[in-house]
């Protein structure tokens, strides 16, 4: 099957699992909301699709769509059209809550939160940096916050409230073979930040 047959298909689909949603929770023909719009994305490699009830779309992962079987990659286009239904069922930003759940039901579907894809690339994690806090306690700082630290910004402790401070040279970090067995949240030592 073509790129463009299984578009096609996916657009079918959405518009399939739209009118479910709405015959199952008793929506008259003439009152339904219009169908979302569909989206595909050559960016979304370790998504198969994520939905916004705001901007009213589903974006579909060309990676999955091409390279999964229609059943499977079905319940995923299933999955985001439900979000978008509940959502604007419900008039709140439901996520995976019990209402987008019970819409998940009525149509059919299980209400997992994930799905597990054959063909999903899996990014590895960046390392991390052990950071101490003079207490004791240990953190590990990925690299957003090491950027943060870069440039001043500073973390305190969430036991003493002191400032933590790197406990490994910063050449750790060029290194991805270096595993850090310290987790631990940090907060921010300055306000407002």
């Amino acid at each position: 099957m073509h790129l463009t047959d299984r578009q096609d298909w996916a657009r079918s689909r959405i518009l399939h699992w739209w009118n479910l949603c709405h015959d199952r929770f008793g929506i008259a023909e003439h009152a339904r909301a219009n169908p979302p719009t569909v989206l595909f994305s050559n960016r979304l490699v370790t998504t198969a699709g994520l939905a916004s009830s705001r901007k009213g779309y589903v974006k579909l992962s060309l990676h999955f769509l091409y390279r999964e079987e229609q059943a499977s990659y079905d319940e995923t286009i299933g999955h985001e059209v439900a979000h978008i239904f509940a959502d604007r069922f419900y008039n709140v930003r439901c996520k995976h809550d019990w209402r987008w759940q019970e819409v998940m039901r009525k149509i059919g579907l299980p209400p997992a939160r994930c799905h597990q894809h054959t063909s999903a690339i899996k990014r590895p994690r960046k390392p991390r940096l052990p950071y101490i806090c003079p207490c004791g306690k240990g953190y590990s700082i990925g690299p957003t916050h090491l950027k943060r630290i870069k440039l001043g910004k500073a973390y305190a402790c969430r036991v003493c409230r002191r400032q933590i401070i790197l406990s490994a040279p910063p050449e750790i970090f060029t290194n991805p073979s270096n595993k850090v067995p310290i987790r631990g949240s940090i907060g921010c030592a300055t306000k407002g930040n």
